[in-house]
């Protein structure tokens, strides 16, 4: 677990940011891209009011221009990233971009599912070529146990992984 990186695309206002921290005890690092430069600001100082610049960063920049970052990623997390913010040219290219950007063996955790995100778009490529969906319900339901609303919360949650180029056809 110590130095993994994840990477939350869209970071907005940092929650993902700081519970990776919190969670890992500050093993994992963590960087967050987003455009926003009042998010990025806000961002910034809730990481350094609590000591977290060691493993905490955030990038007030499009996604497209931080392709070095997003390779490095072991995770990445994508929550209703582009199509609320963006046009769809602009769209089909962060999907283009994400999929020649990711290494083989990255996790991809999505919300919603990223075949229901890019249905409306045009890839060159299908998402099945590129990712691997991971079934993650019987985690889920043990997670959740009893509690039918952090089990519909949770499910919402796709796990993928890139798959490795000879893999895709």
């Amino acid at each position: 677990m110590k130095g993994t990186l994840i990477v939350d695309v869209g970071s907005r206002l940092g929650a993902v940011l700081y519970a990776v921290y919190s969670y890992s005890s500050g093993l994992v690092n963590a960087i967050g891209i987003e455009m926003n430069e009042d998010f990025c600001k806000l961002q910034k100082r809730v990481i350094e009011n609590n000591g977290m610049e060691a493993n905490v960063k955030v990038i007030n920049d499009d996604v497209r221009k931080q392709a070095k970052v997003v390779s490095a990623a072991d995770v990445i997390v994508l929550h209703n990233v582009f199509s609320f913010f963006l046009p769809l040219a602009d769209q089909t290219e962060c999907w283009e971009f994400l999929r020649k950007s990711t290494r083989p063996g990255t996790a991809v955790i999505s919300n919603p599912a990223i075949e229901a995100i890019t249905e409306h778009l045009i890839l060159s490529f299908s998402i099945s070529d590129w990712l691997e969906k991971i079934e993650t319900g019987y985690l889920v339901a043990q997670y959740a146990g009893v509690n039918q609303d952090l089990f519909n919360d949770c499910v919402k949650l796709t796990l993928y992984k890139v798959k490795h180029r000879d893999e895709a056809r």
